[in-house]
């Protein structure tokens, strides 16, 4: 069964965040900072989510699964354009 899972993250460290994107990349869309799409095996999903946890810090960042069921994916509304995001987009201030 696929899974239809929205991760988004704030991540406190910046080289914590840039390796949490990169790992991210394997398993989805970014679609917005700090927002990804993935379209995920029961596997696939539980592998994502022990790297998730590996490059982690529990005390201080924050990651949420959202998984949407099929009749919810499809009343997914998008307006104005689908940008990739891309990790040179990141600017850190």
């Amino acid at each position: 069964m696929m899974r239809n899972i929205i991760l988004v993250y704030d991540i406190a460290d910046d080289k914590r965040r840039t390796k949490l994107f990169k790992t991210l990349e394997g398993y989805g869309i970014p679609v917005q900072f700090s927002v990804f799409e993935c379209e995920l095996s029961d596997e696939d999903f539980l592998l994502m989510k022990d790297k998730v946890e590996r490059v982690i810090d529990k005390n201080e960042d924050t990651v949420i699964y959202y998984e949407l069921c099929p009749r919810c994916l499809h009343r997914t509304e998008r307006i104005g354009i689908r940008k990739k995001v891309m990790l040179d987009d990141v600017v850190v201030i």
